[in-house]
């Protein structure tokens, strides 16, 4: 399993603006809807990795359980 951390491209003493930030250029670069048909099983993949890291890593609560 890789860590959340890893799938932003972030480091574990990132704040909550370079999370937002990371998931935002990640978000984008990775959205199924931007890339082509015959990649977009992968992107959707990777795009659910990276919006489950955001959701868990973007609340205080969420984040120090996970750590």
């Amino acid at each position: 399993m890789v860590s959340y951390y890893h799938t932003l491209e972030i480091t574990p003493q990132a704040n909550t603006e370079q999370i937002a930030q990371a998931y935002r250029r990640l978000s984008q670069q990775m959205h199924p809807l931007r890339n082509p048909i015959e990649k977009r099983a992968f992107f959707t993949t990777q795009f659910s990795h990276v919006s489950q890291a955001y959701e868990v890593l973007s609340q205080a609560h969420t984040r120090s359980v996970y750590d």
